[in-house]
C-alpha cells in the first residue's frame, strides 16, 4: 500500500500526481475542520447563553417590582403604587474549585505551586461544573411613584419599606407622588 502511494506522488504523470495531491490536502482539510471549532458554533452559545442571563434577570427584576408593589401597596395612607427596579447585573454562579499545592524546599530556598481547577460531578451523560453558590443580581436602584406620597409620613414609610425590602442606599431609591 505504501509503494503504491510513493508511486502515484512520485508519478511522472502531471495529471495522477495532481489527483493525489489534491486529495490528500481535501484530506488535511477535513480531519483540520474537525479539530478547530466552528467560530460561529461559539458565537451563537456564546449569544444564547447571554440571552438566557438577560431573560433570567428580567424575570427576577419583575418579580421585586411587583412582590415590592404589593408590600408597598399595604402601607397606609398608599393609594396607587408603581415600581421601577435596575439591575445592574446578572445571576452570578461560583464554582467549587479543586486547588493543588506543591512546596518545594531545597537547601535554603522555599517555593510553591498552586494549580487551580473546576471541580465536576458525573451526572450520568455527562460530567457538570459543581456549583457552589449563586449569586443574585444587583439591583442598582429603585423608583417608587404612589398617592400619598405627598405626605412626608408616608413617603419615609415607603422608603423604609423599600429599603427593607431591597438592601440597597437610600440614595438609590426614589420616592416621589403621583399625579392627582
Amino acid at each position: 500500500m505504501i509503494n503504491a502511494l510513493k508511486k502515484l506522488f512520485f508519478s511522472k504523470d502531471a495529471k495522477t500526481r495532481l489527483i493525489f495531491i489534491i486529495g490528500i490536502v481535501g484530506i488535511f482539510l477535513i480531519g483540520l475542520s474537525e479539530i478547530i471549532p466552528d467560530e460561529e458554533e461559539a458565537e451563537t452559545e456564546s449569544v444564547q447563553s447571554t440571552d438566557e442571563a438577560f431573560d433570567e434577570a428580567q424575570e427576577y427584576k419583575e418579580e421585586l417590582e411587583k412582590e415590592l408593589c404589593d408590600i408597598v401597596s399595604q402601607i397606609q395612607g398608599v393609594g396607587n403604587v408603581s415600581v421601577m427596579i435596575t439591575i445592574g447585573s446578572t445571576r452570578e454562579y461560583i464554582y467549587v474549585e479543586q486547588i493543588d499545592e506543591e512546596i518545594n524546599s531545597q537547601s535554603d530556598q522555599l517555593s510553591s505551586t498552586n494549580k487551580s481547577e473546576i471541580a465536576l460531578a458525573d451526572d450520568g451523560s455527562a460530567q457538570q461544573p459543581i456549583i457552589r453558590k449563586i449569586v443574585a443580581p444587583q439591583i442598582s436602584g429603585a423608583v417608587v411613584v404612589c398617592t400619598g406620597a405627598d405626605n412626608a409620613l408616608t413617603k419615609e414609610r415607603v422608603l423604609n419599606a423599600v429599603l427593607a425590602a431591597l438592601g440597597i442606599e437610600t440614595r438609590k431609591i426614589s420616592v416621589e407622588a403621583a399625579k392627582s
